[in-house]
């Protein structure tokens, strides 16, 4: 299992690939929730246009 600071930076710098694609990512954000007993939760909001 990948542990709370390992998701964050893989979340904030994913590994990219220069390739072609039919669509990409516009907006993407990151945001932490606070839980119940101290655990954290990450969400992750992307938008993704049709090219």
């Amino acid at each position: 299992m990948m542990a709370f600071n390992e998701f964050r930076q893989l979340a904030d710098n994913p590994p990219r690939k220069d390739e072609p694609s039919v669509f990409k990512v516009a907006v993407y954000g990151i945001d932490t929730i606070e839980m119940e007993e101290g655990s954290k939760a990450i969400i992750i909001k992307t938008i993704i246009e049709v090219q």
